[in-house]
């Protein structure tokens, strides 16, 4: 797709479901661009439909990524440029980590020094997803290694979602492990409201 082909789906998506009404401002709106790894070979990208984006008048910008990708040396220029001296864009880095019960190893998947990078340019978080008690100490293990490199933002705890039954019986277990760390829960919001029906 080309820049301007993307941005009418952005803006389409958004008058097709009503969020806002075409004539007032979409600043607050935020686009989210997810994958797959959004980091991963399109950083060349992004400078262009950020801006594309930004000229229909959308201010905030949010990366879902895994935190294992380093944001390329242009892509770091134009955000210096456009965003920390400008104050153009509101960007943040939503890290979903993978933790071993993911099937990643350790060493490719917690790389706290990319993640600590990503606050340089914009706000981060990290984000769990927890199944198990040992998935929670590993949970805890990975915060203090980023914590350790200088990390400073929020940590979320989402419970496994891969069916309503297993979300319901884990949710709990994950909001108490949550507040015993002083972080915060996530609920899987689409399994709440929509059972996880396809398209959610």
């Amino acid at each position: 797709m080309t820049i301007s082909s993307i941005v009418d789906e952005v803006i389409e998506c958004i008058n097709k479901d009503r969020i806002y009404d075409p004539g007032e401002s979409v600043s607050g709106t935020h686009v989210i661009i997810t994958g797959g790894e959004p980091l991963l070979g399109w950083q060349r990208a992004y400078p262009d439909l950020i801006d594309a984006l930004y000229e229909e008048g959308f201010r905030n910008f949010t990366f879902e990524t895994n935190g294992t990708q380093k944001l390329t040396a242009e892509f770091k220029d134009y955000l210096l440029v456009n965003n920390i001296k400008n104050k153009k864009i509101d960007l943040t880095f939503s890290v979903s980590a993978k933790l071993p019960c993911s099937g990643e190893l350790w060493d490719n998947a917690i790389l706290p020094d990319v993640v600590t990078e990503y606050e340089s340019y914009g706000k981060a978080f990290l984000k769990f997803v927890i199944a198990k008690h040992d998935d929670a100490v590993d949970a805890s293990i990975a915060v203090n290694e980023y914590r350790r490199a200088g990390f400073s933002g929020p940590v979320y705890l989402m419970p496994e979602g891969g069916t309503e039954d297993n979300y319901n019986l884990h949710a709990p277990d994950v909001a108490d492990i949550a507040m015993m760390h002083g972080w915060r829960y996530s609920p899987r919001l689409q399994v709440d409201l929509f059972k996880n029906a396809w398209g959610t």
